[in-house]
């Protein structure tokens, strides 16, 4: 009698103490780090927590959080890197790299690269020819732009008839134009 009451308190102290013991030790999970897309969950979680945020608001906060297109999380520019932005921008439409890009951007951010001062030539890979006439203005300074259609080799003034008309052709500079060997457009043919 006394091996079974002896027995049963043992299985009894085992049972009670089993939960305790297995508390002890960690799950294999949470000894993981989390992964980038569960930190940016469990950081988009907790800021909807700080701003109380239940129902629509919540799940649209969440949604906007977790791809990245909330305004909260991004501080504003300042002017100068909203500059910057600006001449990274033009010279990436310029096709510029390398030397040419770093003087197009440093006289960018100077000021000068609006009076062509600075400004690195239009990119040899497009005869010299803009996509606008707005970019062939500030790199041209105080030269007149053209429309320059490469298969004639002709080159058409402002406010002619087919000034930004034809199906071939950019806007140039004039000297850089005949430079390239383009002609004045025949006086009934401008």
């Amino acid at each position: 009698m006394r091996g079974a009451a002896l027995a049963a308190l043992a299985a009894g102290l085992f049972l009670a103490a089993g939960p305790a013991l297995a508390q002890t030790a960690p799950p294999a999970e949470a000894q993981r780090a989390l992964t980038a897309p569960q930190q940016r969950m469990q950081g988009c979680n907790a800021e909807a927590g700080r701003k109380s945020l239940a129902g629509e608001a919540r799940q649209k906060f969440m949604s906007d959080c977790l791809s990245g297109n909330t305004t909260e999380a991004q501080p504003a520019l300042t002017a100068q890197q909203e500059r910057m932005k600006t001449c990274q921008a033009e010279a990436t439409t310029r096709n510029l790299s390398g030397e040419a890009r770093q003087r197009y951007v440093n006289g960018c951010l100077s000021g000068n690269a609006a009076t062509g001062a600075n400004a690195a030539p239009a990119p040899a890979g497009n005869g010299g020819r803009f996509a606008s006439e707005a970019e062939a203005k500030r790199t041209c300074g105080g030269d007149a732009v053209v429309w320059a259609n490469p298969d004639s080799k002709v080159f058409h003034a402002a406010g002619t008839q087919f000034y930004g008309k034809t199906q071939q052709g950019g806007y140039m500079c004039r000297p850089a134009a005949e430079k390239a060997g383009f002609r004045a457009a025949a006086a009934g043919r401008s």
